[in-house]
Order: C-alpha cells, then structure tokens, then sequence
C-alpha cells in the first residue's frame, strides 16, 4: 500500500504543477508507471 500511496503522491503533485504551469516533465516515475496502456488499432 505504501507504494502506491507513494506513486499516487507524485501523480498529484505532478497534475498539481502542471496546473499551474510549473511541471518541468521530471516526475519520478515508480513501478508502472511507466508502462505504456495504448494498444494500437484498438475498436471499441
């Protein structure tokens, strides 16, 4: 659990800056995170 609170803390802050205009695209990305969920050619 500490590591998705963890992980949803930095998305939070991250959406937070880049509401504001401050984000700089240097979110620490944790476990995941970083895996792509587009499936190309996907109909629905």
């Amino acid at each position: 659990i500490e590591k998705a609170r963890a992980a949803f803390l930095t998305r939070c802050k991250a959406n937070s800056e880049a509401t504001l205009g401050t984000y700089k695209g240097d979110a620490v990305l944790g476990e995941g995170a970083s895996e792509s969920l587009h499936v190309k050619d996907y109909k629905y």
